[in-house]
């Protein structure tokens, strides 16, 4: 969700846990991550649900995440105000109305379910519970809706009224134009054709300008995103522009191995790329890979066996510290290692 151009977005992982990121830009919001346990941040979703606005003073819940001691959630409801803060390093970073706080606290709610969902059986609660002025919410009953299935009739098939038209035979008659005389040119006859020679004239041949690539225009899963063409003319710069504009930038970690499984065609070409191996997590590095394999598939590569398909795995090491390092290695009952070129 967008409050007040901040971006903010939920999600729920296997191991108990929710990821809240937040930012003022798309790629900055889905960067790094404040990470809060689903059992308190449920108590607390549910004790912000059953606030309610007093006549005097004001209710007020908090939640601190127990693994970002410096991020807290405020929920308050006053007689002339209400909403949410979220806090971090003792600075507010976004500010909500109502409206939008109750649709935060819903999400939240619903990502602490599937995460303890997905962790498996829960474990035994030892976070702290938030403090909060509990008020009993007013029940609300449901209304179930019932579904009928109605049987669909065939309809009768359409009969073809079209008559048939009868086959008509052409005639043709050769068309004969009166007025050519019967003696007329033949084909046999020949031309005397005359042509005055051109003055040659020199010509004042200018170089070529050099050939420069086009840019690579692609769409990653948070938006589009440009390698410019002086990046593409090197396999190794190519990666490292993906790994620095769209990991490192937004997450100075990051680091990670990746594996690219590729198959090729008999001409060298990709058909097919994807990742198979990877030891990293987050939207940084789901963007690096988006971006590695956009370029992967421009690549062509030389076999030393060009009869039958091949299939590759290209090993990528990235850190910050030590570059990037890439090999090529041939599957067990593959071809010949196909080299880039």
């Amino acid at each position: 969700m967008t409050v007040s151009g901040s971006v903010l977005w939920v999600r729920a992982t296997d191991a108990g846990q929710v990821q809240l990121f937040m930012s003022r830009g798309y790629r900055d919001a889905l960067a790094r991550p404040a990470v809060l346990d689903a059992a308190p941040l449920a108590a607390w979703a549910d004790s912000a649900r059953a606030l309610q606005r007093p006549t005097t003073g004001m209710a007020e819940t908090r939640c601190g995440a127990p693994n970002d001691a410096d991020l807290v959630l405020d929920r308050w409801l006053s007689s002339d105000s209400a909403g949410l803060r979220i806090q971090q390093n003792g600075t507010t970073v976004v500010r909500m109305d109502d409206t939008s706080a109750r649709q935060l606290v819903d999400l939240l709610a619903e990502a602490s379910r599937v995460a303890r969902q997905l962790s498996g059986p829960p474990a035994a609660a030892t976070a702290q519970a938030a403090t909060t002025t509990v008020v009993e919410p007013t029940p609300v009953s449901a209304t179930s809706v019932a579904t009928a299935t109605v049987a669909a009739t065939p309809a009768p098939p359409v009969e073809d009224t079209i008559p048939a038209l009868p086959v008509r035979t052409p005639l043709l008659q050769p068309s004969i134009d009166r007025t050519i005389p019967s003696d007329a040119l033949t084909v046999g006859t020949t031309f005397a054709a005359t042509a005055t020679p051109a003055a040659p004239r020199a010509l004042d041949a200018q170089p070529l300008p050099p050939a420069t690539l086009a840019d690579k225009h692609i769409q990653t899963p948070l938006g589009p995103f440009v390698v410019p063409g002086a990046k593409l003319a090197d396999h190794d710069a190519q990666i490292a522009y993906c790994y620095t504009e769209l990991g490192v930038r937004y997450d100075r970690r990051l680091t990670g191995d990746v594996t690219v499984r590729v198959s090729l065609s008999s001409a060298g070409v990709p058909d097919t790329v994807e990742v198979t191996k990877r030891s990293w997590d987050g939207v940084a590095a789901a963007e690096v890979e988006s971006c590695m394999r956009a370029l992967i598939e421009d690549w062509s590569f030389s076999s030393d066996d060009a009869s039958k398909p091949t299939t590759i795995e290209l090993h990528f090491t990235l850190a910050p510290s030590t570059g990037i390092r890439a090999v090529a290695v041939r599957l067990p009952d593959a071809a010949p290692v196909a080299q880039p070129r």
